[in-house]
């Protein structure tokens, strides 16, 4: 149950001191890859697990989320989350990343990254495989009651196929390039903006 769940999360002030960028003010995907390593080993050093119900009233702490991208031959996966989405606050958006809480036991099997493919591969069907993973940064947005308490730990699947589709509570789910990406970025939650705008910046897409 969601009131008894513990998830992972990290003290504000422990991110702040380790020049994770949370400021209030700060919007955006920060890419420096030296900041995704920072934050893996600030998991490990300063990481709790704290009731759900909790944290989810509480900005003192950032949920640590990764956010896993799928990408092929310069096209993203673009997915609309269900009317009866877990999280009821991003019901009905797009989004371009799949990611979840950390709980005790899912970190048992490599960081964040690896937890954050297992969580991928769950909430998709695809049947190939990945060339790498990349950290594309760490992306926070803070002018909503869900971006004060969330902060994402964005990785990119580069795939090897184009097989995939969607399954669990996404409501449907396509590779688009970047014009098309455009055509729904005013649709999308404001990560996933984030992100569309990094990896245009970088040539991803």
């Amino acid at each position: 149950m969601k009131h008894s769940e513990h998830i992972l999360v990290v003290p504000r002030v422990a991110l702040i001191a380790a020049g994770i960028p949370v400021a209030h003010s700060l919007l955006g995907v920060d890419r420096a890859a030296q900041v995704c390593c920072n934050l893996e080993q600030l998991v490990a050093t300063a990481g709790l697990f704290l009731p759900r119900f909790e944290m989810e009233q509480d900005p003192t702490y950032k949920q640590i989320i990764p956010y896993m991208v799928f990408l092929y031959e310069r096209q993203i996966f673009v997915m609309q989350r269900s009317a009866q989405a877990g999280e009821q606050r991003l019901a009905s958006a797009y989004t371009v990343g799949i990611g979840g809480h950390v709980r005790a036991g899912d970190l048992g099997q490599g960081g964040l990254a690896a937890w954050g493919k297992r969580e991928f591969m769950e909430e998709v069907s695809y049947e190939g495989a990945f060339a790498s993973i990349t950290c594309v940064g760490v992306v926070n947005d803070e002018r909503n009651q869900v971006g004060m308490v969330h902060l994402g730990a964005v990785y990119a699947l580069h795939a090897t196929s184009d097989a995939i589709a969607i399954r669990s509570e996404l409501a449907s789910g396509v590779l688009m390039d970047r014009a098309a990406c455009l055509a729904q970025y005013d649709a999308m939650e404001t990560w996933s903006q984030h992100v569309v705008d990094a990896l245009i910046q970088h040539n991803y897409i």
